[in-house]
């Protein structure tokens, strides 16, 4: 069991994070911020010797699924721009230009977040989507 979480309560798992939907999408943000500081750091600490192009592949498809969770609450997958991703994988884009989209999502992700529609959590939410995620699993395994 992960710190400060019931195993059993609803949680989204974005590379390997853990996020108890009763975090706030302002918390999630600032942490996927972070992480995505991170992934910067380390493709800059590479100083054009050998840039990670997989670090940002994945940087890049995080601040987009945030930025698409934040603006309408769901997530498309596989991902419209598969290809586009692959491509930077590749290593088949500038990645100065990659950096320069990043600061560009950063400030539309701020302000997505402070008009996003996202519901806050609550007591009842949390009851309605549990209640949901049983109804769908009793579906799935007929139950």
């Amino acid at each position: 069991m992960k710190k400060g979480r019931d195993e059993g309560s609803p949680a989204l798992d974005i590379c390997g994070k853990i996020y108890p939907l009763t975090c706030t999408v302002q918390n999630v943000v600032q942490s996927l911020s972070s992480m995505l500081e991170g992934y910067g750091d380390h493709v800059q600490e590479s100083s054009g010797k050998g840039v990670d192009y997989k670090a940002l592949s994945h940087a890049l498809r995080v601040a987009e699924e945030a930025m698409e969770v934040v603006q309408t609450g769901g997530l498309v997958f596989p991902r419209p721009n598969a290809a586009y991703l692959l491509e930077v994988k590749k290593g088949n884009c500038d990645p100065n230009e990659i950096l320069e989209t990043f600061e560009k999502f950063f400030i539309e992700l701020e302000e997505s977040v402070k008009t996003s529609k996202l519901p806050e959590r609550t007591k009842e939410l949390e009851k309605e989507f549990k209640e949901w995620k049983l109804d769908l699993l009793r579906a799935v395994y007929k139950l």
